[in-house]
């Protein structure tokens, strides 16, 4: 991660750093990990997330998570909205369920933030996934100073290989 946030300083002067104009503010990224997410882990992500959501939204939804041993299964509710981040009747790929846990969560906070002038943007992906709160031009601020395309925000998408990352 060091070496990624290296990226988004300039040298200003000797021994001083400053930021790009239009980079992003790292301190404001909120570490996820799509592993993590994926193995049951979305409810306590969206606990880390919610002092942030809370600045957008006044009340924020409840999340539960419904795990079954016996199929095995891992399902997540919000808004009377059932999400399947994996089942053993829907087997797939360790990756696929890393994305789709990565969607779900991206899913549920940016429909919460619809009508206001912010979105939950990814950062990365897999055991680096981060988020970020910025408004569409902050996005596309980034994505100017940023030269690396994988690295700029995006929206996560239910497609695979990528799932939204620019490339």
């Amino acid at each position: 991660m060091f070496s990624l946030l290296s990226k988004f300083f300039s040298k200003a002067g000797a021994g001083s750093y400053t930021r790009n104009p239009g980079s992003l503010d790292y301190d404001k990224l909120i570490q996820l990990d799509a592993e993590n997410l994926a193995e049951q882990g979305i409810a306590d992500a969206y606990q880390q997330i919610l002092p942030a959501l809370r600045e957008h939204v006044d009340h924020p939804a409840d999340l539960f998570e419904i795990l079954d041993a016996d199929l095995p299964a891992y399902t997540i509710q919000c808004n009377g909205d059932e999400y399947i981040v994996y089942s053993a009747e829907e087997s797939g790929s360790e990756k696929e369920s890393w994305g789709r846990a990565t969607y779900f969560l991206f899913l549920i906070v940016n429909k919460q933030l619809m009508g206001t002038d912010v979105q939950f943007y990814a950062i990365d992906g897999g055991n680096n996934l981060a988020g970020i709160f910025l408004s569409p031009e902050q996005a596309m601020l980034a994505q100017t100073s940023i030269k690396n395309r994988t690295e700029w925000p995006y929206i996560p998408e239910m497609n695979e290989p990528w799932y939204g990352q620019y490339h």
